[in-house]
């Protein structure tokens, strides 16, 4: 994925979709509202690319302890 792509993926004033595997069309505010829901719960999501060997996307949520 090229760098300006990811750049656009979290930012909710550019648009960024693109068609689906079976070239549906979304709306491009899957990726976006991930990451709000993981920071509202204290956790991150971020990506990692290099362009022509691929991209990850790592997310971490906290360990949520019960007190009983």
């Amino acid at each position: 994925m090229e760098q300006s792509q990811v750049e656009k993926l979290f930012n909710w004033e550019k648009e960024n979709s693109t068609a689906g595997t079976s070239g549906e069309k979304g709306l491009g505010i899957g990726l976006r509202l991930c990451k709000e829901l993981l920071e509202d719960e204290g956790g991150k999501l971020w990506v990692e690319s290099k362009l022509g060997l691929g991209t990850k996307f790592i997310f971490t949520l906290p360990i949520c302890h019960s007190q009983a």
